[in-house]
């Protein structure tokens, strides 16, 4: 059962400009429909970070392994690379 506060914490984390540009990014949005799949992104979590950045798990889902590789490409050559 959640509480007021916890509801009222999660709300605030949705209005973040990180969290909410991430989940509406265009880029995502045009890999969608290039692939014809559908990309999801986890909440962001304050305690996972990778050399400054947010780590988030990806999730691809496609009708075919073709439509995931074809999302894996351009996803890579859209998203800048972080080394």
């Amino acid at each position: 059962m959640k509480t007021e506060a916890s509801l009222e914490t999660r709300k605030m984390a949705d209005q973040m400009p990180c969290y909410r540009d991430a989940c509406n990014d265009r880029r995502i949005k045009a890999v969608e429909y290039r692939a014809n799949c559908s990309i999801r992104l986890a909440r962001l979590t304050p305690d996972k970070w990778y050399r400054g950045l947010p780590r988030r798990r990806l999730t691809i889902a496609a009708h075919t392994y073709e439509h995931i590789s074809m999302a894996l490409n351009c996803l890579e050559e859209l998203l800048p690379l972080v080394s």
